[in-house]
């Protein structure tokens, strides 16, 4: 039987599974991200490599990261992990004699929902991750978009525009991209509790205003219609940009009470300029898809 495998590298925890030619996990193990050193970080994904090569010794193994990797150098850049300002997949070859396909842990996610998930029915997907950062990956005719600096996709980082963060009364916060009033400074989860923090001097998660919001409570719904309104603008301002099809959503924050009805009631609120509106959905595998992305895009390289 055929196997393929990847690695989903987060900020918290590395997900590694083994994939059977129907793509669905034979064998899978999660761990804890190091965060000591790039060493110690190395070390656990030399681990992983092993673990894998138990099952199967695959022509290249799918690496997912949280960062930018530069083309020509193999630099990669990531703010959330100890990775920073090195050359992992360079690194991780030399060390395990295997080739090493790294891609960005957003277009993992969408080329898995694009190639095998919930946006498998359409030419062109978004991808779009809401938890700790906010990014996307776009996919056309089931194959990631790539681009000369890898920065297609990174839609946190666009600036919410002014006229928008006028009528809401947004605070304009510095971002840990180096710029000021990105959409990832709110959409993100930390984002929530920003937005209760400036509106109601309250400090908490997201999901006590979740809570507070389905049993009626003024502010939470108040707060909670200002962040889809956020979300929607945002992504019509995407759509400018690609037109997809079909976006498909994944992370904490697309587990939402009605996270569906709610995004296309807001889009269909601010959205002018067709009567096209993309579909909407919800990740068909939320517990490998990078995994299974990153193996994908190994497969389709080799």
């Amino acid at each position: 039987m055929t196997f393929s495998a990847g690695i989903d590298l987060g900020g918290t925890k590395i997900l590694t599974a083994v994939f059977d030619k129907q793509w669905q996990a034979v064998q899978s193990q999660r761990v804890e991200t190091p965060l000591e050193s790039y060493d110690s970080l190395l070390s656990v994904l030399v681990e992983q490599i092993r673990w894998i090569r138990q099952f199967m010794e695959p022509q290249a193994i799918g690496l997912g990261v949280p960062g930018i990797q530069d083309r020509e150098s193999g630099v990669l850049r990531a703010a959330n992990i100890t990775a920073d300002g090195h050359t992992i997949r360079a690194d991780l070859e030399q060390l395990c004699g295997i080739k090493i396909r790294l891609i960005n842990d957003s277009k993992a996610f969408a080329l898995s929902e694009a190639c095998l998930g919930a946006g498998l029915a359409y030419d062109c997907v978004l991808g779009i991750s809401l938890g700790t950062g906010v990014a996307a990956g776009v996919v056309v005719g089931q194959r990631v978009l790539s681009s000369a600096a890898g920065m297609a996709g990174e839609i946190g980082h666009m600036s919410i525009p002014a006229i928008t963060a006028q009528q809401l009364t947004l605070p304009l916060i510095p971002c840990a991209c180096g710029k000021t009033a990105c959409y990832e400074t709110f959409l993100c989860g930390p984002g929530v509790r920003r937005l209760g923090v400036h509106f109601f001097h309250v400090d908490q998660p997201v999901e006590t205003w979740v809570s507070l919001c389905g049993s009626g409570d003024e502010d939470a719904i108040e707060l909670m219609r200002v962040w889809y309104e956020l979300l929607a603008t945002m992504l019509s301002e995407v759509m400018l940009c690609y037109d997809a099809d079909c976006v498909v959503f994944g992370g904490g924050l697309a587990a939402l009470p009605d996270f569906v009805p709610h995004t296309l009631n807001a889009l269909n609120n601010i959205y002018r300029l067709t009567n096209h509106v993309p579909d909407i959905k919800l990740a068909d595998s939320t517990t490998h898809s990078g995994a299974r992305g990153a193996a994908l895009y190994a497969s389709q390289c080799t």
